[in-house]
């Protein structure tokens, strides 16, 4: 069901980064300069120098803990915005990227609310581009995608649950995360000579020069945990055990900031 974008649609925008605390304060600021929808707003922050978590609670909420890695930092914002503040559509930023024009957030709640996850349409892949017009009633369809920019709907979020905690690090964890959805009829469909492929949004976003936290020892050890994972149980939980539930739940409660 498209929910209609006005009061009754719940929107939540989550921002996640490490170490980069300049940037992401530009991305907060541009949000909150074009981003005409009521929303609640988190900064996930991975474990950053205390300067850094000080300079972005000046900006927004952030919610920090030890460094554990991309995937357990997406979920930090993912579960605050999804199951904590209830959101309808809750569109995911790193903290590279931001929004250059006012009503950006438009077409990432529709596409949201017509296929349940989409996808970023990054310049620099569009010869994975297979159909489509990029816009949320006609997504690209594409072979590849990128991370930098995500929303989903509840219903995808309740469904699906959240990026496997077991990547740690660098790598990985989004790929098998919207496989996941694709594979629940979320953001993704089957073509016969192309396997599957997934809906991006050409969207009004600027993707900021930055530092890499790229590291090739997690790289590799997060390809071979998808070898294994990729065909597991579609949902997933933010944690694998008690003790990391613990350390997740305490996270939650200790939000700093605004």
């Amino acid at each position: 069901m498209i929910l209609p974008q006005g009061r009754g649609l719940k929107l939540g925008v989550g921002i996640v980064t490490y170490k980069r605390a300049d940037l992401a304060a530009k991305v907060v600021q541009a949000v909150r300069r074009h981003t005409r929808h009521s929303f609640d707003l988190i900064i996930a922050d991975d474990g950053s120098p205390e300067s850094d978590v000080e300079r972005i609670s000046r900006e927004a909420p952030v919610i920090t803990g030890s460094n554990h890695g991309v995937c357990w930092n997406k979920n930090r914002a993912l579960f605050y915005l999804h199951a904590r503040c209830l959101c309808d559509v809750v569109i995911l930023l790193e903290d590279d990227v931001r929004p250059f024009q006012t009503g950006w957030e438009r077409g990432w709640i529709e596409a949201a609310e017509r296929w349940g996850h989409v996808n970023f349409a990054g310049d620099w892949f569009r010869d994975a581009f297979v159909s489509g017009g990029g816009t949320a009633v006609d997504p690209f369809w594409s072979t590849a995608f990128s991370g930098q920019c995500t929303a989903f709907s509840r219903e995808a979020l309740t469904y699906v649950g959240y990026l496997d905690p077991r990547y740690r690090g660098f790598g990985g964890g989004h790929v098998e995360h919207t496989l996941r959805l694709a594979r629940a009829g979320f953001g993704g469909r089957r073509a016969a000579d192309q396997g599957m492929l997934y809906a991006l949004l050409d969207s009004p976003l600027e993707v900021m020069e930055a530092q890499s936290a790229r590291n090739e020892a997690d790289v590799q050890r997060n390809v071979a945990l998808f070898q294994t994972l990729q065909h597991d149980n579609i949902y997933r939980v933010a944690w694998t055990n008690d003790a990391e539930f613990a350390c997740f739940r305490a996270e939650q409660t200790r939000i700093r900031g605004l």
